[in-house]
């Protein structure tokens, strides 16, 4: 399978592509593996050649971008072109339309008419979150797929796709997820890579601090044995059975356990709180969270000592530790956080780059630990942020 890549804003670089890993896992559920991928211009002659050079080679395509209503916007009309069919107006569709712009509460327009344009012989998908519809071309093994180039709507889209095309799979994909923190890609695949049974099952996919793994079986037996291997192996750093961030691993463990938690942020300037509050029902225990920034809010808010901070500097596990319980005394968490680092991109003073230390007060206890950090500033703050939500989880479960 190929997929194509639609929008000049990816080739300039003021967006950077967030589709191809949903599409490829989406289909990875077929055993429907792609085979390459390009990216290409809002140019309706670039956008036909292309796909009828996918469809003459690999007999599968999918391409995600240009179904806006705009004259920029011209998928629709290459679909048409490379499969020389006309461009046809759907009733059907554009009532659909009509009811999404209204439960949006946006004013219906003559432009809007241009997304319910169908080539002849395409089906069009509605699209359970935006406005324009995915299209979808079958003739035996050989499809063509248009899907939006907004990422949520690609996500909301893929079931019903994977769905209508799930004849296609040649044999039954069972697919296991592990979620791991706090080791390196090449760890984990060192003591994986070990262990017979899963040899040529698996895939990383690594992130800052968490890597998500996935493993492929014939059968849930066979995936349910495999995947108690690799959790066996990986131990602690297991966080999760699903493809989820830790912040959701976390969030569902303090709600489990009753337990509340707050932060004190320095360096990450409210991150921490950010991902904890980006999970849904988040309020059930999170109190409240501080952004202070200089040694005087730190002092006057938190109640870091300034002696403290005059004696050790803001980088120093000292005053880590003295921000997470001033967190915890001001929001009466059971559970606080804190980061103070240098973000970079340059060292302060005697501090390099990435120098970073995270205080934890739990249960009476506070401890700080530090960090080194390599990246842009907002790959260390990331790093920070998402070191203290497994810091708080393994704490939580006494490791």
């Amino acid at each position: 399978m190929r997929v194509i890549l639609i929008g000049d804003e990816l080739l300039s670089g003021r967006v950077a592509d967030a589709n191809l890993s949903a599409i490829a896992k989406a289909f990875a559920q077929l055993a429907i593996s792609v085979k390459r991928a390009e990216i290409i211009p809002d140019d309706e002659a670039a956008i036909t050649l292309s796909v009828k050079a996918a469809l003459a080679e690999d007999g599968q395509v999918v391409l995600s971008g240009g179904l806006g209503p705009t004259d920029d916007d011209r998928t629709r009309q290459s679909l048409a072109e490379a499969l020389g069919v006309e461009l046809r107006f759907d009733e059907f569709i554009y009532e659909k339309i009509r009811e999404r712009l209204s439960a949006l509460g946006h004013e219906e327009l003559a432009i809007h008419r241009n997304y319910a344009l169908v080539p002849e012989g395409f089906l069009a998908i509605e699209n359970p979150i935006g406005i324009a519809p995915g299209l979808i071309w079958r003739n035996g093994e050989r499809f063509v797929l248009a899907l939006p180039g907004v990422p949520a709507e690609v996500c909301a889209l893929l079931p019903a796709v994977t769905e209508r095309l799930r004849d296609l799979a040649q044999e039954p994909v069972f697919l296991g997820t592990i979620a791991v923190a706090g080791m390196k890609e090449a760890e984990i695949a060192e003591r994986l890579e070990r262990i017979p049974r899963l040899a040529g099952r698996i895939a990383y996919y690594p992130r800052l601090v968490e890597v998500i793994i996935k493993i492929k079986a014939s059968d849930e037996e066979e995936l349910a044995r495999a995947v108690s291997l690799a959790r066996e192996s990986l131990g602690n750093a297991v966080y999760s059975l699903e493809d989820e961030g830790l912040e959701s691993a976390l969030g569902r463990l303090l709600r489990q356990r009753a337990l509340t938690v707050s932060t004190a942020e320095s360096c990450t300037g409210g991150l921490i709180a950010h991902l904890i509050t980006q999970v849904p029902g988040s309020s059930d225990y999170m109190r409240g969270g501080v952004v202070a920034y200089t040694p005087e809010i730190k002092s006057r808010i938190l109640g870091v000592p300034a002696d403290v901070i005059k004696k050790h500097s803001v980088y120093s596990p000292e005053v880590a530790e003295a921000m997470a319980q001033g967190a915890g005394r001001l929001f009466g968490s059971d559970i606080a956080l804190s980061s103070t680092c240098v973000a970079g991109p340059g060292p302060d003073g005697e501090h390099p780059a990435g120098e970073a230390f995270i205080g934890l007060d739990i249960g009476r206890k506070t401890e700080a630990f530090g960090f080194r950090f390599r990246g842009t500033r907002d790959q260390v703050k990331m790093c920070v942020a998402k070191t203290a939500l497994d810091l708080a989880r393994r704490r939580i479960l006494g490791l």
